[in-house]
């Protein structure tokens, strides 16, 4: 058994989080203040969300990157960069996913496997945003059967992407090419952010099978921090 928990969109706020064996984060980790500036950017990383991370409750933590995390878009394809500001500065406690797999283990020996990407459909001028042919070649990468998929963008599944509260209500922006990969390679669990009143209830959708989806974004179209960690045992 493996402890659990997920959340997504701190823009700059880091929550306390019960103790568990894995963090997930599905994106929009940055500042708002500083998510277009690289260097401040790079700094927070390096000092105040890398001091949070080692001294979090937990073995390990799993990422991927937002469409307001401009840093990590920038240094998705520098190996120095993110060794220097991801991995060196944590301790080596983060692991932040590019449209690729992860297998952890428990101290138990119990194993699960991960993929997350941060790629999101065209939504603004923001980050990660690609077209739909980049979308459908990343996301092909998603293994089948795997125990956890994160990404930033939710998929058009139910309401996990559809806005909830606000002058948009009712508008869904779920990403179709995900939800059709989700559907195809059926993993147990899917977390995504981005929408942040979207459905936070964990549950299963008809035509899916046993993939269980929520949304899990920390704050509300307000930006304040409204909604509770998610916490699970799988």
């Amino acid at each position: 058994m493996i402890n659990i928990a997920v959340t997504s969109d701190l823009h700059g706020h880091l929550p306390e989080i019960k103790r568990c064996d894995i963090l997930l984060i599905c994106g929009d980790i940055m500042p708002l203040e500083i998510q277009r500036d690289f260097y401040k950017s790079e700094f927070w990383m390096r000092s105040t969300f890398a001091e949070w991370i080692v001294n979090l409750p937990c073995d390990q933590v799993i990422m991927v990157g937002g469409n307001h995390d401009y840093y990590l878009e920038a240094i998705e394809n520098d190996d120095i960069k993110k060794y220097e500001s991801l991995y060196r500065a944590t301790r080596n406690k983060l692991e932040v996913l590019y449209n690729k797999e992860c297998v952890v283990s428990s101290k138990d020996g119990d194993i699960i496997k991960i993929w997350g990407t941060p790629y999101c459909q065209e939504f603004g001028n923001w980050y990660f945003n690609k077209s739909p042919e980049e979308l459908k070649e990343a996301y092909s990468s998603m293994p089948k059967g795997c125990d956890i998929v994160i990404s930033h963008d939710p998929p058009k599944v139910g309401k996990y992407g559809t806005i909830l509260e606000g002058s948009r209500k009712g508008k869904n922006c779920g990403n179709p090419y995900l939800a059709k990969e989700i559907k195809e390679k059926v993993p147990r669990y899917c977390f995504a952010g981005h929408i942040h009143s979207a459905d936070h209830n964990l549950g299963t959708y008809k035509g899916y099978g046993i993939t269980q989806f929520a949304n899990v974004s920390y704050l509300d179209e307000s930006y304040d921090p409204t909604y509770n960690i998610l916490y699970l045992s799988i």
